[in-house]
């Protein structure tokens, strides 16, 4: 609860001249925080990512197939057999 109301205080620019300050004490710490926050942000993007696309696939319902009418040759040959005009 104090840190809400400490951030509730506080303006943007104040929060960000804290967080310079807080790098510049402690560059470390901040390294690290800021890779683990990075990987969160990643973890939780890709598990998303992923989690939308299992829903999309699940309910994906597949189309009927398309059956095609037979359709009637236009022009009809007339085929001679071979020696049937002797």
């Amino acid at each position: 609860e104090s840190v809400a109301s400490w951030l509730e205080n506080k303006q943007p620019g104040d929060l960000l001249n804290e967080v310079q300050r807080f790098a510049r004490n402690r560059p470390g710490t901040f390294l690290l925080l800021a890779a683990g926050a990075g990987v969160l942000a990643g973890r939780l993007t890709r598990g998303l990512t992923a989690g939308a696309t299992e829903s999309q696939s699940s309910a994906a319902i597949p189309a009927p197939p398309t059956v095609q009418p037979a359709v009637a040759p236009l022009h009809q040959e007339t085929v001679y057999a071979a020696g049937a005009g002797d």
